[in-house]
């Protein structure tokens, strides 16, 4: 005897909620924040100001060496990223600027002359991109010290392809590693990693410490409308690339929803931000293999972007308590102020040696009257200050903290 029709699509509407009822609980309760409380920026101990500069313009990833004084910025211009942003779907070249840098910014100036002091750092010459010149698309940044006066740079480079069409084909994304006098004002070339089924969709990155590097990738498809699933489905992984010319291999993947920020610790915990879910796995490494064991989740609860480790060992994670303001800011190159949200997490060793992380709200801005729409926050410990960086605002915000 046959179902009758209202039986059969009860069924289905049954089904269909118990497959995807985590979908809607992390688009209910956390991307859109039903239920959520938010707070002002005037409700922190800190006074907040934006800094405005060309150099400054679209900074999507920022890094602190400390020991230098100095921050180093991953800037393009919000017009150029409305249309070249392959990570979020946007391939048209045409629009691209060619003017993505590295804006370098001094720490210990005073506020009102940071942005007088602000400069960035020139491509070397035996730096070339694959359209045989020295443009760079560079998304984010990391960098480590190699001796106490040199620096290694690794950048995030998704190069258009040459010859073929970006819709169909994608980007051609790099990592491009660079050495650099602590101090100095150019980069020196090193190498260009580059492998195709492995670095596809490269998002943020951490270095190893022996010049190796982890990749994130955001995506697990360059193109396709397919990718538009991995909101329901997960997506992402993580890549590691040796520091010998061997190939990269994925470290890990299939437990990620939309990779995105990275870090590391001093004692080798892989930190990653699964943007779309709100949460940072947090993953062991095995030395002998290479690979990554998710060992832990930290729930945020809240759409996230970047994290920045600082010298206490804390993550510093950049939020988003506005997913659709975010989503109108994401789409167009007017300027629009969108909430943004820091985060601190804080890793604690509990009776036994169990390991633990505490979340702490450290700043929110729920109106976006002060803060970007950040991407990325940084901790200068030294100062307690905190600098604000944006992939869709023409401007960064520093955030000094009050005396008590």
């Amino acid at each position: 005897m046959m179902a009758s029709r209202p039986l059969i699509f009860a069924s289905l509407i049954l089904i269909i909620a118990i497959t995807f009822q985590p979908f809607f609980k992390t688009l209910i309760f956390v991307q859109l924040g039903i239920g959520r409380a938010h707070q002002k920026i005037d409700e922190f101990p800190y006074d907040c100001q934006r800094l405005r500069h060309p150099l400054l313009d679209s900074c999507e990833d920022m890094v602190i060496d400390t020991e230098g004084r100095r921050i180093y910025a991953a800037c393009s211009s919000v017009v150029g990223r409305m249309g070249w942003m392959p990570n979020n779907d946007k391939f048209n070249t045409t629009l691209r600027q060619k003017t993505d840098h590295i804006t370098i910014l001094p720490l210990d100036v005073p506020p009102s002359t940071v942005l007088s002091n602000l400069r960035t750092l020139a491509l070397p010459t035996t730096y070339q991109s694959s359209a045989s010149n020295q443009e760079i698309d560079t998304l984010a940044l990391t960098i480590e010290q190699v001796s106490p006066d040199r620096l290694r740079l690794f950048a995030v480079n998704h190069r258009p392809p040459v010859g073929m069409d970006p819709e169909t084909y994608g980007a051609n994304s790099t990592i491009e590693v660079f050495e650099l006098e602590r101090g100095g004002g150019e980069l020196e070339y090193v190498k260009t990693i580059w492998s195709e089924g492995v670095v596809k969709t490269p998002n943020n990155l951490v270095g190893d410490g022996e010049g190796g590097v982890w990749v994130t990738n955001d995506h697990d498809a360059k193109v396709g409308k397919l990718r538009v699933l991995e909101i329901f489905r997960g997506g992402g992984s993580v890549a590691y690339c040796p520091p010998s010319k061997s190939s990269c291999h994925l470290a890990a993947e299939g437990i990620f929803n939309f990779a995105n920020g990275i870090a590391r610790d001093t004692s080798g915990l892989i930190y990653v931000s699964n943007s779309a879910l709100g949460t940072v796995t947090v993953l062991s490494h095995n030395s002998t293999t290479q690979l990554l064991t998710h060992i832990h989740t930290i729930e945020v609860r809240m759409p996230i972007d970047n994290l920045s480790l600082d010298p206490n060992g804390d993550i510093y994670v950049a939020a988003f308590p506005d997913v659709l303001g975010l989503v109108l800011a994401s789409s167009s190159s007017a300027e629009r102020d969108v909430g943004s949200s820091v985060f601190r997490v804080r890793k604690v060793v509990k009776e036994g040696g169990e390991l633990a992380w505490d979340v702490e709200k450290m700043m929110e801005d729920v109106e976006g009257r002060v803060l970007p729409m950040a991407t990325v926050v940084v901790h200068d410990a030294e100062t307690g200050n905190l600098w604000l960086g944006g992939i869709a605002s023409p401007y960064i915000t520093l955030c000094e903290r009050r005396k008590e």
